[in-house]
């Protein structure tokens, strides 16, 4: 049984003979719960986009997709859907598309407040024009979550007689000059930019006010050389900032390239909550590689790649899960073979201290396979399902994952035409959303099970007296609780 990813006719009613250019996702034997393909309004097959996203975000049991618009050269606008959760169809859609270069504007780390969508947005300098704008103004885009109407929206004015205006680099592709923006007030933002040198990667906080103005700034460096492989600032919660970057440094006395890995937590400001720790000491470990993989309010997953053989199938990689005190929480493995196998695309999702799972897609003989992952009873994580999906004469691409609130999984593809005559080859969003359970990730019974190992009673077996420990999360999801000895006594 072949399951075809329909085009929804509410997305198609804006572009014009799509199947000459899109061929719709195939699963074989499997049918999921939905699947959406994003299409931006008012542009053809031949201009849609994508550049992937890292965050998902959750509203009223609705999922917000920001992504950027983009032509595998360009980034040149942003697209914002609200997707109803339980149908996989769009309440609303917004987006801006700009064409000429000089206007271009692009997004990163949109977050939710209240019942507004609060947009970063970075707008191109017309002065710095190039295939990869590296000079930007700052500004930011309200919507409505009701409606997705723009209900407010400025720009640091680059008019400005003061020259107060916030030039800033910006380059999405490479780390060593990207930029961030979290909010402090209803009326300032923190602007975060970094940039390197050959001994350290140094961050520069600037607070703006509404006008786009800086009133005030700070200044934060971390020991990561130039050779960045990944930096990311991500937002905890209100009050505090991670800093991630990991890279490579030669060892002054042998000249060995050595991997760093090195993690700090800020206040919004750049205030030090945690100084830098570089991680590898506490892994024991020298790896090939690190990446970040998932943030929470309480813990984050970095990825690690070990380096014991030039061979890539026999270096193992590991899951590690830590708290902001970076405290080990958890170290989950997948083996170098299963890894190595998803060469389309490998991401980890997380669904509990004791329990992640993981996606990747495979390229093999001509097909694709989509695999899920997880661990049970051990660390080590196992396959549990693949999946054919096939699309004729398209490539594919696995950009993300998500364990959702609804214990669903939600994974973002990416698909591309490589064979029309097009200098520019188009390229479409698809999110999937499958039933967890029929992936063999989580157990029906899995809710139960998991409130169950998040309850304690000490002692246990007890004579008379018991304390009663609950995870603050359970505690507000339970509202009753009867405790029974060995005969069932309440």
């Amino acid at each position: 049984m072949k399951y075809v990813i329909l085009l929804m006719l509410s997305t198609l009613l804006s572009i014009n003979a799509s199947c000459q250019y899109l061929t719709p996702l195939q699963l074989d034997n499997y049918v999921p719960i939905w699947s959406h393909y994003s299409f931006v309004p008012g542009l053809n097959d031949s201009q849609q986009g994508y550049y992937p996203i890292k965050e998902f975000l959750y509203k009223d049991n609705d999922i917000i997709l920001v992504q950027n618009i983009w032509n595998n050269q360009f980034l040149q606008g942003i697209f914002v859907e609200r997707i109803d959760y339980s149908t996989g169809m769009p309440k609303w859609q917004f987006s801006r598309y700009h064409s000429e270069i000089g206007t271009r504007e692009s997004s990163k780390n949109a977050f939710l407040k209240n019942d507004k969508l609060i947009i970063p947005i970075y707008h191109e300098d017309k002065a710095s024009v190039s295939s990869i704008y590296s000079k930007c103004y700052l500004g930011s885009k309200t919507l409505s979550l009701n409606s997705g109407i723009l209900i407010d929206s400025f720009e640091s004015n680059h008019l400005d007689p003061l020259n107060r205006s916030l030039l800033v680099p910006y380059n999405p592709f490479f780390p060593i000059v990207a930029s961030y923006q979290f909010p402090l007030t209803d009326t300032t933002i923190s602007y975060i930019v970094q940039s390197a040198t050959a001994i350290n990667t140094s961050f520069k906080q600037l607070t703006l006010n509404h006008n786009g103005h800086v009133s005030d700034s700070n200044f934060f460096q971390i020991p990561v050389p130039f050779q960045s492989f990944e930096v990311a600032v991500k937002k905890i919660d209100s009050d505090r900032n991670l800093i991630f970057c990991s890279g490579f440094k030669s060892d002054l006395v042998s000249g060995k390239l050595e991997t760093y890995c090195n993690i700090a937590v800020t206040t919004p400001d750049l205030l030090p909550i945690f100084n830098p720790l570089e991680i590898s000491a506490k892994l024991h470990t020298e790896p090939a590689e690190y990446r970040l993989e998932w943030t929470g309010d309480k813990y984050f997953m970095i990825r690690v790649r070990e380096a014991h053989s030039s061979d890539p199938m026999l270096n193992d990689v590991f899951y590690v899960l830590l708290d902001y005190q970076c405290n080990i929480i958890n170290k989950f493995k997948i083996s170098g073979i299963e890894f190595s196998k998803n060469d389309a695309g490998i991401r980890a999702s997380f669904i509990s201290i004791d329990q992640i799972a993981v996606s990747g897609l495979q390229f093999i003989n001509g097909q694709h396979n989509l695999n899920f992952y997880t661990n049970t009873n051990s660390k080590d994580l196992a396959l549990v399902k693949s999946i054919s999906a096939q699309s004729e004469n398209q490539s594919i691409s696995l950009f993300e994952c998500s364990f959702t609130l609804n214990k669903n999984f939600l994974i973002h593809l990416n698909q591309k035409n490589n064979n029309l005559p097009l200098q520019i080859k188009p390229n479409w969003s698809l999110w999937v959303l499958f039933d967890a359970s029929d992936l063999g990730i989580i157990s029906n019974n899995h809710e139960l099970e998991n409130i169950q190992s998040q309850i304690q009673l000490i002692p246990n077996p007890a004579n008379d007296l018991v304390t009663f420990h609950l995870d603050n999360e359970i505690s507000q999801q339970v509202n009753q609780y009867l405790i029974r000895d060995v005969q069932g006594k309440i």
